[in-house]
């Protein structure tokens, strides 16, 4: 390979970003990943899709239930590991005659195609199929399913104090009927007014986690007539300011926010409220099984790669973002990026974007004996004059 000098990188990287802007896979492009805003947002989108199941236990059955549950858990633990789920959770009703129900599942997909693909082969491989059949028999005479359904992610707030969601043991579940031909205003609002709402309120109340949007696209069971979902995640560990504290701090996240004022949001012409249910986290596969967590475990820290003529390049990784710093041989900075960063494993491959203004860097990546080897971009395209089994080689560092 050609050696190459410090600046000859910096342009090879300009050429890069031009190239690979429109990679990103989920609803990122250049245009869209212009302001940091937007960027550090495409980087923490949660995973796109969710299956969602609400359960009423059968009379007397409540430990038969749970004790299934429990071996539930040990199989979508182990597809977590193997990448086929990013989670699964079961959420208890705070209110079940309320709710309609007394336990809601949730599996979390990267995709709808994921959702629908068929795992019951490969749990019988790693389970025992006499084993399951007796699982599936034990669990449908402990329950019935009240209704099922497949909801995709609109719209989410980002993380304001920490990356992981495992805190988030409480919920108020809104269950929203768009206006028949009224549907995009629906979503137009939710995501131009109330998601900038909560993500100020994020800011203000440690009490409140996330909200998350969904839209309702695959129901297998009839359900109570919606066709959307809001979400407000909290951490019951931290106290709820009082309803004075709470009514203040909105009001001024919403004037913070810019929003327009609520006489002037057409929000019952827009929307049914058809229940508001609030929900506690009952037993979930833990968040570090999944391939992406345990990526993202990997790489946390400093890295150093070496430059043919002497110099070297340092990447800190924290929790969704990437500061990138060049050196020449003697040491001397000589170009230093940050920006959002966002990882993905599919098909048994890493791969890392990194967000930068003027478009998405993406590589295929492995740490090996914890050394980060990252593939150059001739791997993608024939545009560049660099090699396909061109890689740079990080070494963790102190600082």
């Amino acid at each position: 390979m050609k050696r190459l000098n410090a600046r000859v990188w910096m342009a090879l990287l300009a050429g890069i970003l031009a190239l690979d802007g429109a990679r990103l896979r989920g609803a990122e492009t250049n245009a869209g990943a212009a302001t940091l805003e937007t960027r550090t947002k495409a980087a923490q989108r949660p995973w796109g899709c969710y299956r969602i199941n609400h359960i009423q236990v059968k009379p007397g059955k409540d430990d038969t239930y749970l004790s299934c549950r429990k071996e539930w858990l040990e199989i979508n633990s182990e597809l977590a590991r193997r990448g086929k789920i990013h989670g699964w959770s079961v959420w208890k009703a705070a209110d079940p005659k309320a709710a309609g129900y007394d336990f809601a599942s949730v599996t979390i997909f990267d995709s709808l195609s994921d959702a629908n693909n068929n795992t019951l082969q490969e749990i019988e491989g790693f389970f025992g199929k006499e084993k399951l059949e007796d699982l599936i028999r034990r669990t449908g005479d402990s329950r019935t399913v009240i209704s099922s359904s497949i909801e995709q992610l609109v719209d989410y707030t980002t993380f304001v104090r920490s990356e992981s969601d495992s805190s988030s043991s409480q919920a108020l579940v809104g269950s929203m009927r768009a206006t028949p031909g009224r549907e995009g205003d629906y979503e137009k609002m939710e995501k131009t007014v109330f998601s900038k709402f909560w993500q100020k309120v994020a800011t203000k109340d440690p009490h409140f986690s996330a909200w998350i949007f969904t839209q309702q696209v695959s129901p297998f069971k009839a359900g109570e007539g919606r066709n959307y979902t809001t979400v407000q995640f909290f951490d019951p560990k931290i106290s709820a300011p009082s309803k004075k504290q709470t009514d203040e701090l909105r009001e001024q996240a919403w004037k913070e926010a810019e929003l327009p004022s609520h006489k002037s949001l057409d929000v019952k012409g827009l929307r049914e409220i058809v229940k508001v249910v609030t929900v506690n986290k009952v037993m979930e596969t833990q968040p570090d099984l999944n391939p992406v967590r345990a990526e993202w475990k990997k790489l946390l820290g400093n890295w150093k790669a070496s430059i043919p003529d002497g110099g070297y390049r340092i990447k800190r990784i924290s929790m969704g973002h990437e500061d990138l710093e060049i050196y020449d041989k003697n040491g001397k900075l000589e170009g230093k990026m940050s920006c959002p960063m966002k990882i993905e494993v599919r098909e048994g491959l890493n791969h890392f974007y990194a967000l930068h203004h003027e478009g998405t860097y993406h590589s295929i990546y492995k740490i090996h004996d914890g050394v980060w080897y990252e593939q150059l971009l001739g791997i993608f395209t024939g545009d560049t004059k660099t090699r396909p089994d061109a890689f740079l080689v990080y070494k963790r560092i102190d600082k």
